[in-house]
């Protein structure tokens, strides 16, 4: 948009809103023209969580996209019409499928049960029907890409007859994940069961469970980490060091560690501040003795230990590597390197076995304050 229409602010607040109509993205323009007018949605708030301005109500979103759907694009084919071979117009070896936004209509015109398929512009088709391999798809905000991920979903199920428990799908939010299960299961009625759809998060509180033959994992909440670090922090002090990071700083400190796979005696060699210091390390390992004296992991520790199992134990490796013939990525521009390093670790190590399909759009990424890396995304190819 930027390239196209100009600086950022100009487009905020003076731009002709048929101008940015033009860029054809859902809704941009409304949006724009409500918050000119200040007509937004203000949520507080509250015991550290951050308020959210928002535009659109569901109502209205729903409402709008609607009357959207009277520019969409023409049907083309039905994915439960896509049993044949992949179309001539679309070589094998082409492993990503841009722009696939162009004349198609927002991906919630599937949220009716009435509907009586999925709608894919010629692109999304091509990627639905794609061979074995690796696959790319960069797509934008609107574009139909949840469409057809689970358009891809639902062809390898009834046209490959690949098992619902040999797919993989995993997303960034339970409501994302919540989508797509809800899309595929209108799909698939008569399937007996769906595919493991969920977070990454999600997928590694499941993944410890199996190892730890279902026994419970107690996760601890925001809070409850401060109080834990809050106690690690007491601990250290009482020896006579000297912290000058306060506990909120600490848990920021050490969840970002945490995020790029990084240990207690990892940040003391690549942290400038722990070379010459050393504290935080100390507070971090403190902070996970305490932690495993109780059973009790935080949020990050579930992606942390899932990774160095699978990166330092083969045989549970090989295990999962097994488990997932199928694997795909939603909102690929926000890996981190811990979410990054858990996908390279589920795939087989032979070329032969790497059904990756990630998708996403780089200009879209949005998680940076957790350590996501755009370059992830750009070196798709390349691994």
């Amino acid at each position: 948009i930027i390239e196209e229409l100009g600086p950022e602010l100009s487009v905020l607040r003076t731009l002709d809103l048929e101008a940015i109509d033009g860029q054809r993205i859902p809704l941009l323009a409304e949006a724009i023209s409500r918050m000119r007018k200040g007509e937004v949605i203000a949520n507080a708030g509250y015991d550290g969580e951050y308020g959210r301005i928002t535009v659109f109500s569901e109502t209205d979103r729903q409402r709008l996209l609607g009357q959207q759907m009277l520019f969409s694009s023409d049907a083309v084919p039905d994915p439960s019409d896509t049993c044949r071979p992949t179309s001539p117009r679309l070589p094998e070896e082409k492993t990503s499928y841009r722009d696939l936004a162009s004349s198609e209509s927002p991906d919630t015109d599937m949220n009716s049960a009435n509907e009586p398929g999925f709608r894919l512009n010629p692109d999304q088709q091509g990627a639905v029907e794609k061979s074995d391999g690796p696959l790319l798809i960069v797509a934008g905000p609107g574009s139909g890409k949840t469409r057809t991920l689970t358009a891809r979903i639902h062809h390898l199920m009834t046209c490959r007859n690949t098992p619902a428990d040999r797919i993989l799908a995993v997303t960034f939010t339970n409501k994302a994940a919540a989508e797509m299960r809800d899309r595929l299961q209108l799909m698939l009625a008569d399937a007996p069961a769906l595919p493991l759809i969920t977070t990454f998060h999600g997928l590694c509180y499941r993944l410890l469970r199996d190892r730890h033959h279902d026994e419970d994992i107690t996760v601890i909440d925001d809070k409850e980490r401060i109080y834990w670090i809050g106690q690690a922090l007491k601990i250290v002090t009482a020896t006579g060091q000297d912290v000058p990071l306060k506990p909120r700083q600490l848990v920021d400190r050490i969840s970002a560690s945490k995020q790029q796979v990084l240990g207690p005696d990892d940040i003391i060699r690549t942290d400038t501040y722990e070379k010459g210091n050393g504290t935080v390390s100390l507070v971090y390992r403190i902070y996970q003795k305490l932690l495993q004296a109780q059973q009790l992991m935080d949020y990050e520790d579930l992606i942390f230990n899932v990774v160095t199992l699978l990166e330092g134990d083969p045989d549970f490796s090989q295990h999962c590597q097994a488990r997932f013939h199928h694997i795909f990525i939603d909102e690929y521009q926000d890996l981190n390197q811990g979410q990054y390093r858990l996908v390279r670790a589920l795939m087989p190590a032979v070329t032969a076995g790497l059904n990756l399909c990630a998708i996403g759009d780089p200009d879209q990424a949005i998680y940076g304050f957790r350590g996501s890396d755009i370059k992830y995304f750009n070196q798709f190819v390349e691994d």
